[in-house]
């Protein structure tokens, strides 16, 4: 032990997360899509949920493999930092 002491975020409700905070936990997969930028690179549109709501989410590191993993996967750990996309929904 280096005697150094890990935060971790605090387990929140999807429908208490604010802007800029982070969050982890185990999470409903509602939905996962495989889509590309505008550019041409691989990401992952998905929206996770919990027994307040759901949250949607992009995953810019996505890639097709990871896309089969997820497929007909029911719950998954997830941590990220909310934020706004297009300066109006949360993600």
């Amino acid at each position: 032990m280096d005697g150094t002491t890990e935060t971790r975020p605090q387990r929140k409700n999807l429908t208490a997360l604010r802007p800029g905070e982070d969050f982890e936990g185990v999470f409903l997969l509602r939905r996962v899509e495989l889509k590309k930028t505008g550019g041409g690179k691989d990401y992952l549109d998905l929206e996770v949920g919990d027994r307040t709501g759901a949250l949607a989410g992009k995953l810019w590191e996505g890639n097709p493999d990871l896309y089969r993993a997820l497929n007909g996967v029911d719950f998954l750990e997830a941590a990220g930092r909310g934020g706004l996309y297009n300066d109006w929904t949360l993600q």
